[in-house]
């Protein structure tokens, strides 16, 4: 595909307390194979020490703990293209990543996300085992399900994905009650009822690794909870469905 049939496309990342990481995120996307008079970075910064950096939009916010459902919230708000693409500022993207990851919002008009493959390199064997057991975003396996092909899929995560702008306008944005995160959890099955969305396993991000079991384990915990919270599942069962959610990241499509 030529570069002129490229869409103009706006990158947006939460960010709190992690300039060093940040930074990394940022020279990655800047490092992209993607015309950059077609790009745009938009930075929502919580923070009560604000310092601008060069080639993005920044907009930082006082620190009041408002979530990342709100800070994600204010980065549509402020973006100024129609196809608007999410990753974390704990993320590196592939030099590739943006063609893949908008190549099928240009082939199919009907369809209004997409989200990629994580990976996770230069880690240890336990980051590697968090990758296989799906951390996050499905993981390792979650692309060798995949056998190569873009496929249907109702799980979208805002480290790895893009959206039509329209579709916040259908929707609405994300909710900002959800204390232990999962907004875009639950904003993928808002969209999904409705609209299709994809999984395309050549969208590559590489997501920094938890690293120790504790925080794998902490991280299946919130997972459940979330969701449990999200789903207003009755309150017995939420140890059941944090075990369902370290079941199905071995095998989710």
């Amino acid at each position: 595909m030529e570069n002129t049939d490229l869409p103009n496309v706006s990158i947006l990342i939460s960010t709190k307390n992690r300039r060093g990481e940040l930074k990394k995120a940022i020279d990655s996307i800047k490092d992209l194979d993607y015309p950059n008079y077609k790009l745009e970075i938009v930075v929502v910064e919580e923070t009560d020490e604000p310092q601008k950096i060069d080639g993005v939009v920044y907009i930082p916010i006082p620190v009041k703990n408002r979530g990342y459902g709100y800070t994600r919230n204010v980065a549509v708000k402020n973006a100024s293209n129609e196809i608007l693409v999410f990753t974390d500022d704990d993320c590196m993207v592939a030099k590739d990543w943006l063609k893949e990851i908008v190549s099928p919002l240009i082939k199919d008009k009907g369809i209004v996300g997409v989200t990629g493959g994580v990976l996770v390199k230069n880690c240890t064997a336990i980051g590697y085992c968090e990758n296989v057991l799906g951390f996050p975003n499905g993981g390792l396996m979650r692309i060798h399900n995949s056998k190569g092909n873009i496929v249907e899929t109702q799980e979208l995560s805002t480290c790895n994905c893009a959206y039509r702008r329209e579709i916040f306008e259908k929707v609405g944005l994300f909710r900002t009650d959800t204390k232990y995160g999962g907004e875009d959890y639950e904003f993928a099955k808002r969209i999904c009822r409705h609209y299709p969305c994809v999984f395309h396993p050549k969208a590559i991000v590489y997501h920094k690794p938890r690293g120790s079991l504790k925080k794998i384990f902490r991280w299946f915990v919130r997972r459940g909870i979330n969701e449990w919270f999200l789903g207003k599942m009755k309150i017995h069962n939420i140890w059941k469905h944090i075990l369902y959610n370290l079941r199905n990241s071995l095998v989710l499509k």
